[in-house]
């Protein structure tokens, strides 16, 4: 006994579809699907840039402190939780390297134990807390300061050091021994 793949047409009859369209549609599906992941992993680059760097010990970083990474372009900074962010020196908007201005009084309202302090925008006059937070957006839009994802580790040294989880930028040299 043969069955019949039967479709209604417009006239109220049926429309006999091929046995084999199904499968093949779903073939055809797969092979796209596989091709879309391959081309995804070999042929498309899209140049996400993510390595771990070493910022040193934890010690010596206090509350309201910042630590300049000026080979990449981020500060680490301590926060009145006692924890410690590391905070992009480059706005999404600009992508110009903010300054650290350490004197600078328009940061103290906000910043942690009231400590002076902002990072400026040389290229849109933003102004930001030591925390990344936006105080004056100058000419660029209303935006804070991208933050870099921390991990503590204790090397054989015995000293527990951040590591940051860089994006975006080139791997620094390593230095010569």
């Amino acid at each position: 006994m043969t069955r019949e793949v039967t479709a209604p047409n417009a006239s109220g009859g049926a429309t006999r579809i091929p046995r084999w369209l199904v499968p093949a549609g779903l073939l055809v599906v797969s092979v796209l699907s596989v091709g879309a992941v391959f081309w995804g992993y070999f042929v498309a680059d899209p140049q996400i840039k993510v390595f771990e760097y070493d910022a040193g010990p934890v010690e010596g970083l206090t509350i309201g402190g910042v630590r300049p990474i000026a080979d990449l372009d981020f500060y680490l900074v301590g926060l009145a939780s006692g924890k410690v962010r590391a905070v992009d020196g480059r706005p999404r908007s600009s992508d110009c390297a903010v300054r650290y201005l350490p004197d600078d009084p328009r940061g103290r309202a906000v910043n942690a134990n009231g400590v002076a302090g902002v990072f400026e925008d040389p290229c849109s006059g933003a102004v930001y807390a030591l925390h990344g937070d936006q105080i004056d957006p100058g000419t660029g839009p209303v935006e804070p300061l991208r933050t870099f994802e921390i991990a503590y580790k204790t090397l054989s040294d015995g000293k527990q050091h951040i590591f940051v989880e860089v994006l975006g930028r080139d791997r620094p040299p390593a230095p010569a021994p």
